[in-house]
């Protein structure tokens, strides 16, 4: 880590030799949150981690249909597509590869599934969403559990000046979507409603969706506080088109050997939130109620048996924030907690027999603080503590009681950060030094539900040691941000054939750079590059000790994302280039299958308003037709012989849409 401090100074030095100028720049303007909820906020140059806030004008000019596809334009972001259809990719960042290691919170309330952290972006849709802020970096001091390679703290839509829009699009594989939107605010009174249905036949065979949702939020000022209600009705069905073997895929890349699996949601969600002056700061209260029903029916690729899954989630949630400024000096005290009951069913699909009813209980209280110490005028000190009282349960209805238990852990995560944010370094600038520590704990599949093939009721949770620098400068023409960092993971959970036992027992680590580049060419003529190299490996693993020194599966090596944007007046065109690295495929622990080939895209967006109130807009997505594959699984055939199976993805596709704003 030390090298890699040295190497920001490096960079500090070199900035300043070519002269100190403070602009502006296209997120100048924000000062982000900085904790849960919207109470407290910081410039940028005063937060000591690697930020990206994408707004809402970012989100208009991208072209794209999901969060997802906004995300892997971004550093340390990996994209992969684990069922065959394009709602449900997985998100992973940092040298992770599961898609479990990020938090996920929708105006201050973590969204993330109970039992694994998994995220269902589905649930999410765009034309919702006011802006995105993407904390890099170990986040459990503040956010809890799991929050490992950093936060995403997404802000849905508030009612501001009246206005609305209505968006009509057509894509690719029959696909056809409309959005509506509309926002007003008195000086009393707020309010916004959005609603997104989009449906499609997909690339694949069995990749056809249906997504349907409404939303909205109303808020009151009474005195000096500010009272909401928040509304969301969710519905999707999606088929699942899974995976293929090399074979298969060269025959037809459309094709699917699981032509009976979907995936099913049904989701209501309400939010209250309250916002009061208190002690001259500022009280945030907000509760949150979620009912989610997910119906999945599933193939296993190696025995052909057909299981189909009911997983119904009742989940409340509540979060009291009080944060108060003292000049430049700040506090935030949070509590936290949240209770999730997750109802399981699987069935036999062909014999409707009963394989597995449980209860599956997970319940959390937390308590969190956040003190910034300005030394000076260019110096920020900043402290924080997260403390978890953390309880899992799993009950088994059909009398297993070997599958029965309750586990409790106590965990207390600090952090710490010191900023320099000198003027020369532009309005945005800083040079930053952090150090947290978090942690990740078991699952329920991991502690209870396979009794008789690995689960161990004696886990305890892996630890994680994160450490980084990062220097951002802040430009006449150009933008310039570089953070290096590390990530030492200790008592990781795998499996163990000796004992047949999951065990705390591995050691990993993630060393790596993000890098980000603006630059003004010209009028209306700008360029914007992020790249990120990683090295993820297996440092210690007693259970398989051919895994030591290798690379974690599914985490490619270089990824980068380069755009050329050109906007004059009514026209904009942007053509953005991505390329992802080499990676070994999932489960391929000690690097004996061949790696997944490296593949460059080419993206296209371009937009017109022949009326300030209309725009028309066209997406190119993979323009040369690059037949390419973002995942593969080490695994076995029906006859159990070793075999890798493929998610292709689509080849150029088409998004087309007309937007009326009134």
């Amino acid at each position: 880590m030390v090298r890699f401090i040295g190497a920001g100074i490096g960079l500090l030095i070199l900035c300043f030799s070519a002269g100190a100028y403070e602009i502006p720049t296209d997120y100048a303007e924000y000062e982000i949150s900085a904790t849960r909820l919207e109470g407290y906020k910081l410039p940028l140059s005063r937060t000591g981690a690697a930020v990206t806030v994408i707004s809402r004008e970012d989100i208009d000019k991208s072209g794209v249909t999901t969060i997802q596809e906004l995300l892997e334009r971004h550093a340390g972001f990996n994209i992969f597509d684990e069922n065959g259809n394009e709602l449900e990719h997985k998100v992973s960042m940092r040298g992770f590869k599961d898609g479990n290691d990020i938090v996920v919170v929708l105006d201050g309330m973590r969204i993330n599934d109970p039992n694994g952290n998994f995220v269902a972006w589905n649930l999410i849709p765009l034309e919702s969403i006011d802006r995105i802020e993407v904390v890099r970096g170990g986040a459990t001091s503040l956010y809890g559990p799991y929050a490992l390679s950093g936060v995403i703290k997404i802000w849905t839509r508030r009612g501001k000046e009246t206005n609305g829009r209505i968006t009509t699009g057509i894509s690719s594989h029959a696909g056809r979507d409309m959005t509506v939107s509309w926002g007003s605010s008195t000086e009393r009174i707020d309010g916004s409603i959005n609603s997104t249905v989009r449906h499609g036949k997909g690339y694949r065979n069995n990749s056809d969706f249906h997504y349907e949702d409404l939303g909205g939020e109303f808020g009151i000022r009474l005195g000096d506080g500010r009272y909401a209600i928040q509304l969301q009705r969710h519905e999707d069905k999606v088929g699942r088109a899974g995976e293929l073997t090399e074979g298969a895929m060269l025959s037809s890349r459309q094709q699917t050997v699981k032509p009976l699996d979907y995936g099913e949601f049904d989701q209501t969600r309400i939010g209250l939130s309250a916002q009061h002056p208190l002690f001259e700061g500022e009280l945030n209260l907000r509760f949150n109620y979620r009912a989610r029903d997910r119906l999945t029916h599933s193939t296993s690729i190696i025995f052909g048996n057909r299981t189909l899954t009911s997983d119904d989630l009742f989940s409340r949630a509540g979060v009291v924030e009080w944060s108060r400024k003292f000049g430049n000096h700040g506090i935030s005290l949070l509590y936290d907690e949240k209770y999730d009951n997750t109802l399981a069913i699987q069935k036999n699909a062909a014999t409707n027999a009963m394989m597995t009813n449980r209860t599956i209980t997970e319940r959390t209280k937390s308590g969190a603080a956040r003190i910034d110490l300005a030394l000076g005028s260019d110096w920020t000190l900043t402290g924080t503590a997260h403390y978890d009282n953390f309880r899992i349960s799993n009950r088994d209805k059909l009398g297993d009681t070997r599958a029965d238990g309750i586990r409790k852990f106590d965990e207390f995560s600090p952090g710490g950060a010191l900023i320099w944010h000198p003027e020369p370094l532009g309005r945005d600038g800083k040079f930053f030094v952090s150090a947290s520590r978090g942690y990740k704990p078991p699952n329920i599949f991991e502690l209870y539900a396979f009794p008789l093939w690995g689960s161990n009721k004696n886990l305890s949770p892996a630890k994680s040691k994160t450490m980084e620098a990062g220097i951002f400068i802040d430009r006449d023409k150009f933008d310039l941000g570089t953070t290096l960092f590390e990530i030492d993971m200790k008592d990781e959970i795998y499996y163990d054939p000796a004992t047949n036992m999951n065990l705390n027992i591995a050691k990993t680590e993630r060393k790596g750079i993000e890098t980000y580049l603006g630059i003004e060419l010209g009028k209306n003529l700008s360029l914007s590059s992020e790249l990120t190299w990683i090295a993820a490996k297996t440092k210690l693993n007693p259970t398989a000790l051919q895994t030591e020194g290798k690379h974690i599966p599914q985490v490619p090596g270089f990824q980068s994302s380069t755009t050329l944007s050109w906007e004059p007046g009514r026209y904009s065109l942007a053509v953005t280039h991505r390329h992802v690295g080499k990676q070994w495929v999932d489960f391929d622990d000690d690097n004996n299958m061949l790696q997944l080939p490296s593949y460059d895209l080419f993206d296209l967006t371009a937009s017109y308003r022949p009326r300030e109130t209309v725009k028309l807009e066209l997406a190119v997505k993979n323009i040369g037709g690059k037949k390419y594959v973002s995942r593969g699984i080490d695994s076995f055939d029906g006859s159990f012989n070793p075999t890798v199976y493929y998610n292709p993805s689509p080849e150029t596709e088409y998004y087309g849409s007309l937007t009326w704003e009134f």
